[in-house]
């Protein structure tokens, strides 16, 4: 790419021009090379935007090589960030309209391969009230469409069929490690029905409706006669939460 010559010193006018007629000459050498249009930057800042600078009817790739992309922006009155907006007109293709879609393509070796990353934290410097607060690494607010109803399900999140790793061990649609923290829980559901495809395979306590969970209870007594058996097993079952045992 040629370099943009600048004057060390305008004596007239007609170096003046001269020098304007280089410069824009280099220009459009940049603009070329970059396929890009630096004439309609107008506006919006000292910053140009990309639509502005990018062509918006053809494909841009960003070849970033061995280094990354760093956005850095406030957040202004609660909004800010990274804001996308997709929009799509006519019938939609298979697998419907994607805004953002992440290919990670590793190659060689690689100990973990994680297409999204993300770390959320506060310097602590916060002062005033926290009551009612709230920290999400996601937050999906409901799901708005309003062409017509939805003829299918509809989902936040989905989650589709795994089986193209290739792996010595388990595949896992969702894996969550253990949760540390006093009080933390790994799942929390609100209101709403829980349906389970297939079996479910518990390894810790366990308890319903709202009791305690613990641990594998024992039936003890003899068979014959039932008395002994039964208040053990009674008192088995109240103890997962299962039953309220007012037996006499």
């Amino acid at each position: 790419m040629a370099r943009v010559k600048f004057p060390t010193a305008i004596a007239t006018v007609d170096d003046l021009r001269q020098d304007r007629t280089y410069m824009l000459e280099e220009i459009a050498a940049i603009e070329a090379a970059l396929g890009i249009n630096l004439s309609n930057c107008g506006g919006g800042g000292s910053t140009p935007r990309l639509d502005q600078v990018l062509d918006p009817t053809a494909d841009k790739t960003f070849n970033m090589g061995g280094y990354f992309l760093e956005f850095d922006f406030p957040i202004v009155g609660g909004h800010g960030g990274l804001t996308l907006y997709s929009t799509f007109a006519g019938a939609f293709p298979y697998g419907g309209a994607t805004p953002l879609t992440i290919h990670t393509n590793i190659t060689g070796s690689a100990d973990h391969c994680i297409a999204v990353g993300m770390d959320l934290y506060g310097d602590g410097n916060g002062t005033g009230s926290r009551a009612g607060s709230y920290i999400y690494g996601i937050l999906i607010e409901n799901l708005s469409w309003t062409a017509g109803p939805v003829e299918a399900d509809s989902a936040a999140i989905r989650i589709k069929d795994q089986d193209g790793m290739a792996t010595v061990g388990h595949e896992f649609a969702l894996l969550i490690d253990d949760q540390s923290d006093s009080g933390a829980w790994a799942i929390k559901t609100g209101l709403g029905l829980v349906e389970l495809g297939d079996a479910l395979e518990v390894h810790g306590n366990l308890g319903f409706f709202a009791t305690t969970p613990t641990t594998k209870q024992t039936v003890s007594g003899a068979k014959l006669p039932v008395d002994d058996v039964m208040a053990s097993l009674l008192a088995a079952l109240a103890a997962y939460g299962l039953i309220t045992d007012s037996t006499t």
